[in-house]
C-alpha cells in the first residue's frame, strides 16, 4: 500500500472502495498514476482524477510575496521592549535600522531568548544582541533566489531593500512555504 500524500490536494477526486482498489479495478479505471489521497473511514479512498498545472515560478519577484508592514528596531532600543513588541505583533524577528531606515542588522527570536536567559531587564540594548549584518535582496530578486539564500545561510528571513539600502519589505521562510503551497494549488489559509 502506498503512503498517502498530505495534505489533500485540491484536484478533482474519484471515490473508490477498498475492494476495487485491492483488485486493481480502481487504478485501471481512473488512470492509476495518481495514488490514494486519504481514507474516509468507510472503506472508500479518494483518488486524484487529474493534476492541475502549477502556477507561479521561482523566477517571480519577491515583491509578490514580501510583507510590506515590517516591524523594525532601533539599535538603542531596550531588548526587553523589542521582545514585547515582537510578541504583540506575532513576528519572530526584525531588522535593525538607523535614522534613515537603512539596515544595520537583524534581531531574531533566538537572540531575544538568549538575552532573557542571560541578562536582567533593561540591561542590554538591541545593538548588544543583534546580528550585526543582514541578508538583503532587492524587490525584483527572484523568489527562488531568496529561498536559496535562506537555505544556504540557515536564516529564516531576508530583508528587502531599495537601491539606498532602506527597508521596504521582508520575506520569511513561511512566506516562501506559503507561496510554494499556493503554486501547487494547495489550500494555504490566505493568498501569498
Amino acid at each position: 500500500m502506498r503512503e498517502r500524500p498530505f495534505p489533500p490536494h485540491r484536484d478533482e477526486t474519484v471515490s473508490t472502495t477498498w475492494q476495487e482498489r485491492e483488485s486493481g479495478e480502481a487504478e485501471r479505471g481512473s488512470g492509476g498514476a495518481f495514488g490514494e489521497r486519504f481514507a474516509s473511514g468507510t472503506g472508500e479512498f479518494e483518488v486524484a482524477a487529474s493534476r492541475l498545472a502549477l502556477r507561479g515560478s521561482p523566477d517571480d519577484p519577491i515583491s509578490e510575496i514580501m510583507s510590506r508592514k515590517v516591524v523594525c528596531a532601533r539599535p538603542e532600543m531596550d531588548a526587553s521592549l523589542l521582545r514585547a513588541r515582537l510578541m504583540q505583533r506575532g513576528v519572530s524577528g526584525a531588522p535593525v535600522v538607523d535614522d534613515w531606515g537603512r539596515v544595520l542588522g537583524v534581531v531574531s527570536k533566538t537572540d531575544l531568548v538568549e538575552h532573557e536567559v542571560t541578562s536582567k531587564r533593561g540591561e542590554k540594548t538591541v545593538a548588544d544582541i543583534m546580528m550585526p549584518m543582514a541578508f538583503t535582496l532587492p524587490a525584483e530578486a527572484a523568489i527562488g533566489q531568496a529561498a536559496a539564500l535562506m537555505a544556504y545561510e540557515g536564516v529564516h528571513r531576508v530583508v528587502v531593500v531599495d537601491a539606498k539600502g532602506c527597508v521596504i519589505g521582508l520575506v520569511s521562510a513561511l512566506d516562501v512555504a506559503r507561496w510554494v503551497g499556493w503554486c501547487s494549488r494547495y489550500a494555504i489559509g490566505r493568498e501569498p
